[in-house]
């Protein structure tokens, strides 16, 4: 089989399946939306997605673990080149932060969070002082912080994970901040 006859059959059925599902309409606006993905990509995207999706067999409400991430890719990198891993990770990615976006922020008791944060700010200072930064840095770093703060949704810093900071520079990439 050709390269050229194998995009094709997966092309067709990528659309194929996504015309069947449907649920991947607002991923993919979303997409094209923020130009996050070439238009000629998309469909692998959405196809990394599907297969992600019924690998791990989650539900479109419930939180993607990283366990599962990382088993997918694995499963992954015995089949496939590591470029197409790499989109597939991409893919994943940009669909977790799809989904925290436009989910319900917020969680649990916001003053024992916010005094939590407070805390995490305190230490932020003495640190940077301890290092002698300059005053500047010091302001600069303890917005970033806020900014942080604020994006999660007021969740504890304790329960913070890599994802949270993946979905925060993602954020950062497609919000129109810059």
């Amino acid at each position: 089989m050709t390269t050229f006859s194998l995009l094709y059959r997966t092309q067709f059925n990528v659309n194929t399946c996504y015309n069947q599902g449907g649920y991947h309409e607002e991923f993919h606006e979303f997409l094209e939306q923020k130009r996050l993905v070439e238009k000629r990509k998309l469909p692998y995207y959405l196809n990394w997605v599907r297969k992600f999706m019924s690998f791990s067999d989650a539900s479109l409400e419930s939180e993607i673990p990283d366990e599962e991430v990382t088993q997918f890719l694995e499963y992954l990198g015995r089949k496939y080149e590591g470029w197409q891993v790499h989109q597939a990770e991409e893919a994943i990615r940009l669909y977790r932060y799809y989904k925290i976006n436009n989910s319900e922020p917020g969680r649990g008791n916001s003053t024992a969070c916010a005094s939590q944060w407070n805390m995490a700010s305190m230490e932020m200072k003495n640190m940077l002082r301890l290092r002698q930064r300059s005053i500047n840095t010091e302001k600069t770093y303890l917005y970033w912080l806020r900014y942080f703060y604020h994006f999660l949704g007021e969740k504890p810093p304790g329960e913070l994970n890599g994802w949270d900071l993946r979905n925060f520079l993602s954020h950062l990439r497609t919000s129109s901040f810059w």
